[in-house]
């Protein structure tokens, strides 16, 4: 038996099933949430004696999403345009053992569009310190006119966006490194701070942000280098250079 819910993270709480032995560690990774944005629905084994369990996130707000699916590479004779929405893609082009393309998911009511007029290349991909950018980072200087990657927690969205915007980047790119989260995307919805964010912001697979920055940490390297967006619209799924990570 198995029951079929609905998981909501547009609110500050997220609710897990658990009973006696704990959170369900078996959800099946498809998600659904009130607002419509994704076809695809969680399975959670029927368990004796569930209750829900909150956990307060403070006021960041989002929702999961499939990455519908993770492994692009299983959808072998379409185009990119075809299953991907509105994601956008992005590659690495040094180090050498990260010269992968990249999809991320736009933030949904905030922050400038990727669009035609925002093009950059051979651009650092910047992780922040402290990896929260909840406050104006140590590393202000190495962010100033490039992209920032940011770790999800400790503030909204919006407000790291915001952060990042004072601190001179050209763009943000958000992700969450934290189980069981990694094989998702986030749509990252506005929190309502009347201040507006006036660059991009995306978020990123957290296997894939786990991965960026502890090979760059590896390598003793403080940045990447990148192009964003890039343009795979006719692209068969087969051709693109998914990293090996995800699974084939």
């Amino acid at each position: 038996m198995y029951n079929k819910i609905f998981v909501n993270y547009e609110s500050t709480f997220v609710f897990f099933f658990y009973d006696e032995h704990g959170p369900s560690p078996d959800l099946n990774p498809k998600i659904k949430n009130e607002s419509g944005i994704s076809s695809e629905t969680r399975h959670i084994p029927k368990r004796k004696g569930a209750h829900f369990f909150q956990a307060a996130w403070g006021q960041e707000t989002a929702s999961y999403a499939s990455s519908g699916p993770n492994n692009l590479h299983m959808q072998d004779g379409v185009t990119a345009a075809e299953i991907i929405g509105s994601d956008i893609f992005f590659e690495i082009i040094d180090p050498i053992e990260l010269e992968y393309t990249y999809r991320i998911r736009p933030a949904k009511d905030f922050g400038a569009p990727f669009n035609a007029s925002f093009h950059i290349q051979n651009v650092p991909l910047v992780p922040v310190e402290p990896e929260y950018c909840c406050d104006i980072p140590d590393n202000v200087e190495d962010i100033k006119g490039n992209v920032v990657l940011i770790e999800r927690g400790e503030c909204s969205f919006k407000v790291k966006t915001l952060i990042a915007e004072r601190a001179g980047a050209r763009a943000v790119i958000i992700t969450d490194i934290r189980k069981p989260v990694e094989d998702y995307y986030i749509e990252m919805i506005d929190d309502d701070t009347l201040e507006e964010a006036h660059i991009p912001a995306g978020f990123l697979m957290g296997k894939n942000g786990f991965i960026i920055r502890k090979t760059l940490k590896k390598l003793q390297r403080s940045f990447a280098i990148i192009n964003l967006p890039v343009n795979l619209t006719f692209t068969p799924i087969h051709e693109i250079n998914q990293p090996p990570w995800l699974g084939w």
